[in-house]
């Protein structure tokens, strides 16, 4: 079936052939682009860990609250 057909059958609304390329070769465009992200997220980011995206100082930020949090941890148990 191509544009022909429906402007042979006396289709001549120029919206409907617009919406109907959009479904032949719009729709298809998107979904192929939609999996190749999908794919590209599963093999490339799934096989990596989370804390290797984070920025730098986020990551030295968790470091520093921990230490603080053992440390005051480690002064609680002393003092018991």
């Amino acid at each position: 079936m191509s544009l022909d057909y429906f402007e042979s059958v006396g289709f001549q609304d120029e919206g409907f052939l617009d919406w109907f390329l959009w479904n032949i070769i719009g729709k298809h465009i998107i979904w192929g682009l939609g999996l190749l992200f999908h794919g590209w997220y599963l093999f490339v980011y799934k096989t990596k860990l989370l804390s290797e995206f984070k920025p730098s100082f986020i990551r030295e930020w968790e470091q520093k609250q921990l230490q603080r949090f053992l440390i005051a941890e480690e002064e609680v148990s002393r003092e018991e």
